[in-house]
């Protein structure tokens, strides 16, 4: 008989590393396991598909309309917009963190579960929960033998205290970082679980679904060029997209202009970014393309990938590239350390504007370094052979392994 999994996600959204690698996990492991999808604010992008052989299941209306975007009322009647309006009043009035309870309170799946997934972490800021669901509703309304709790970034950037952890986490087996990196700095700030709950629990990738993708369509970027390939989310506080504008800035003031930058994405700060375009005046060299639902022609066609963020957690993003076969530029910080190995697949560079120019200018300059890159690419693949074997031993037999 089959292992019953139950994967709790709040939303799944067409974009973002967490709705993707859920979809990739999916993907992976619909066919194995007996799985469970609980989509606790009902709402599923028409653009993703969710495999036929999962269970879908939206336990509560009460926390769609306190918890949904508000793009969804669009697809609600005048009475249930009533209804969502009162309910995100009393939100405001009680706060998420009391809310989420309240609207759980009657949830009852009537169903036991070998290993149940909290998938999406909550967030704070400055002790106030903004986001959260998943880990409320698998530790006190899920009967399962083993429950688990995804991190996807650092803990610090999603504004946990030890305090908060040790609340969140008492009723889970495991809390499952996306990297060595979050695992780090979780166990730096929750060191009694460093040996005892505390595990890394890498995201998988529908790797043939992503090299098929690439070759979808023509991106279309100019080959006399060198292209740089951006994909990620547009929020400057994470993502740093700034430092790219300022590159194309400082290289065309130099008169250097043999490139083209492609940012593909979109998000709350596209309009800031397109504004910095027209007052640098550099629209001749950078393109933002906005939301693509397969980025994949655009990585594959690139000379290069480049990830300027100020921090992540592990990005798919990068990963992604490199399965298409482009090396990677990515700014430093422990998890990108994981992904690439400086002069092998790519480049590591200091974690600020001027060290994102000084490493484009570089590669501008000494283009050979690209061969080198690209055939160390494409001899060492990346594979879900480790991502795999985290699963089955942590999240199927509950044994730890780090």
């Amino acid at each position: 008989m089959k292992k019953k999994v139950l994967v709790s996600c709040a939303t799944v959204r067409d974009i973002g590393g967490i709705s993707s690698s859920l979809l990739n996990l999916l993907n992976i492991i619909s066919g194995k396991y007996d799985v469970t999808l609980c989509v606790l604010t009902g709402n599923i992008s028409p653009k993703v598909h969710i495999p036929d052989n999962i269970t879908v299941i939206k336990p509560s209306k009460m926390f769609r309309w306190c918890f949904s975007d508000f793009e969804v009322l669009r697809q609600l009647s005048f009475f249930e917009k009533l209804v969502m309006l009162f309910w995100r009043v009393l939100r405001k009035a009680i706060g998420t963190k009391r809310m989420i309870p309240l609207v759980l309170s009657r949830v009852s799946l009537n169903d036991t579960f070998d290993t149940a997934l909290a998938f999406c972490n909550d967030l704070y800021d400055n002790g106030r929960q903004v986001i959260g669901g998943d880990y409320y509703f698998v530790a006190n309304r899920v009967e399962s033998h083993l429950k688990i709790a995804y991190i996807h970034n650092d803990v610090r950037q999603l504004g946990f205290t030890p305090e908060l952890c040790g609340q969140m986490y008492e009723k889970f087996d495991f809390v499952a970082n996306v990297s060595y990196a979050c695992k780090d700095i979780y166990d730096e700030m929750m060191p009694e679980h460093k040996v005892s709950k505390s595990v890394v629990l890498y995201n998988m990738y529908n790797i043939a679904s992503i090299k098929e993708g690439a070759d979808d369509y023509d991106a279309q970027l100019d080959a006399s060029k060198l292209n740089f390939v951006t994909v990620c989310r547009l929020v400057e506080q994470q993502k740093k997209v700034s430092r790219v504008l300022k590159t194309c800035k400082r290289l065309k003031d130099e008169g250097i202009s043999n490139f083209k930058w492609t940012v593909v994405g979109y998000g709350p700060d596209e309009e800031y970014y397109l504004r910095l375009v027209k007052e640098y005046n550099i629209s001749d060299v950078i393109e933002f393309t906005g939301l693509k639902k397969n980025p994949y022609p655009y990585m594959k066609s690139a000379d290069v990938f480049v990830l300027p963020s100020l921090y992540e957690g592990l990005s798919m993003t990068m990963c992604e590239a490199l399965i298409v076969g482009t090396p990677v530029l990515a700014t430093c910080f422990k998890a990108s350390e994981e992904v690439v190995t400086d002069g092998r697949n790519g480049m590591l560079c200091a974690n600020s504007s001027d060290g994102v120019y000084c490493a484009v200018k570089k590669i501008i300059e000494n283009p050979e370094l690209l061969k080198e890159w690209k055939r160390y690419v494409l001899n060492n693949p990346v594979t879900n052979d480790e991502a795999l074997h985290q699963f089955e031993s942590i999240c199927i037999k509950g044994i730890r392994v780090v």
